[in-house]
């Protein structure tokens, strides 16, 4: 009996080498790095996540995991390059939100339906903050100002269409004040606008904003979630200050198109591994960001749900490019 007990890890072991029955005159998968592209630039929080993540994955995956940057176009060019590439498992894309909407926006050509979903990674929300010289101490006194006086009151946000721009979009709508959006080229503009007083407030990630607020040169007025972050309790949702702004970010990857299943499953099933380690999970809480896994099937159900939402939002907002479906 125990001979036969020790032989079940060595045979699954053996066929998880072999590879995934993905074609009968296809090699055992991987053979050679996988290069995952990120259509934005070095150094942002989806570079940050894709590169923890693939060194983490490499040991389990058993070939190198590459990330490469490939920005310009707002994120379009890297996400038809990967669009474009052979469905064979070796060329990958890993993006947020803005994947989504980019393309009702007019600004990516891409469709997340016209890629194979992989698995989504963490969770990251976004808040509004402004000056500790504010006189609005919280999100219901912004707003009343900003009724008082339409159009007078701004939000900086990290580029149009970005999720920090929809986020104030969604906050604006929900709130029922007209106040004028500012954009910038990047978080960094953003924060530097901030701080020079050229906007009134920012839409930034957390992990852009608490450093700020450690610093004492900034206030948050409100999380755009159900729930207050486990990182900082003391922060207030918009939701419990009578504004219903629910809308957070999150990054995932993708494969092109006709990838086989046995690829995407497998690649799934790493990528999860990875994001099980003590070290992942030290890089979220370092991120404040939490970790939002989900294998391919439950990713599409998300990814829909998330499409309406962003498509509604953007329709809303005046900004939807038609397109002929």
């Amino acid at each position: 009996m125990l001979k036969h007990i020790m032989l079940i890890p060595m045979v699954l072991a053996l066929v998880w080498a072999v590879g995934p029955a993905y074609g009968e005159n296809q090699p055992a998968y991987p053979q050679k790095a996988v290069t995952i592209i990120n259509p934005a630039r070095a150094g942002g929080g989806t570079d940050l996540i894709i590169r923890a993540v693939a060194a983490l994955a490499e040991p389990f995956f058993g070939q190198p995991l590459n990330v490469v940057n490939k920005p310009g176009g707002s994120q379009a060019f890297g996400l038809a390059e990967s669009a474009r590439s052979e469905p064979d498992g070796y060329t990958l894309l890993v993006s947020d939100k803005s994947f989504i909407s980019s393309y009702y926006l007019g600004v990516g050509q891409v469709k997340w339906t016209e890629m194979e979903s992989v698995c989504r990674l963490d969770i990251a929300s976004h808040v509004i903050l402004v000056p500790n010289f504010s006189p609005y101490k919280n999100a219901k006194a912004f707003v009343e100002a900003a009724k008082a006086a339409p159009n007078t009151l701004t939000i900086g946000v990290s580029g149009i269409g970005g999720m920090s721009h929809l986020v104030s979009e969604e906050f604006i709508a929900a709130s029922g004040a007209r106040i004028r959006v500012v954009g910038f080229d990047d978080g960094a503009s953003n924060r530097a606008a901030l701080k020079a007083r050229h906007v009134t407030a920012s839409a930034l990630q957390l992990a852009e904003a608490i450093p700020l607020v450690k610093s004492g040169d900034m206030r948050v007025i409100g999380l755009a979630e159900e729930r207050r972050s486990p990182y900082f309790p003391d922060i207030p949702t918009f939701k419990e200050q009578g504004i219903d702004c629910v809308l957070n970010q999150f990054r995932g990857i993708w494969a092109p198109k006709d990838t086989p299943k046995e690829i995407v499953d497998k690649l799934a099933f790493v990528f999860k591994q990875a994001m099980e380690t003590d070290k992942f999970k030290q890089f979220l809480k370092d991120s404040y960001a939490v970790n939002g896994y989900m294998a391919p099937a439950e990713f599409i159900v998300e990814l829909k749900k998330q499409d309406e939402i962003l498509k509604n939002l953007i329709t809303n907002a005046g900004l939807l490019l038609p397109r002929k479906e």
